[in-house]
């Protein structure tokens, strides 16, 4: 926003306090030949009504990004990190020849902890392992409701009036 990087010790102390609010860049981009950088780059010559096709390495662009808090950075590294958890955990139960669901649990209180294991463990019910993480955890009371769920059998299921013998159905008749 109009302060050049090189006045300041490091570039956090420009982006203090401005969470959430849109910041212009200028950046500079190093010289790339993938598509993308060559398609932007045409788009910008268009824009500019320049034909030159020689790329100025020193040319900036402007950039509007919109800085994190520290909560939602510490948010979005904890969903990357139960993510690549995850995929590892199902890569691994691969190899080994058996299926994994897998279900991280950031607390085990009230209801956001309950919905949090509903939609790990319904999409996950028929595999042949089930991994319940609860390391970092910060606590709560669901542990007796969520044993009570994992022991269960199914005592019923449904089955819909589909042929299977190649026959007619029960409403053809």
């Amino acid at each position: 926003n109009g302060e050049h990087v090189i006045n300041v010790p490091s570039i956090n102390m420009l982006l203090r306090g401005k969470a959430g609010e849109s910041v212009r860049l200028e950046v500079q981009r190093v010289t790339s030949k993938s598509n993308f950088t060559q398609l932007r780059r045409a788009k910008m010559r268009l824009l500019e009504g320049s034909n030159n096709e020689e790329e100025n390495p020193a040319a900036s662009e402007p950039l509007v990004v919109v800085p994190l808090s520290f909560d939602d950075r510490d948010d979005l590294l904890y969903a990357a990190w139960e993510w690549k958890t995850r995929v590892r955990a199902k890569m691994l139960a691969a190899e080994a020849g058996f299926t994994l669901g897998y279900i991280h649990l950031q607390d085990m209180s009230g209801a956001p902890a309950t919905d949090a294991f509903a939609r790990g463990f319904y999409p996950d019910h028929d595999k042949q392992a089930l991994i319940v993480d609860v390391r970092h955890n910060s606590g709560g009371n669901i542990d007796s409701w969520l044993l009570d769920i994992l022991q269960r059998k199914a005592w019923m299921f449904w089955q819909g009036r589909e042929d299977t013998d190649g026959g007619l159905m029960w409403d053809e008749q």
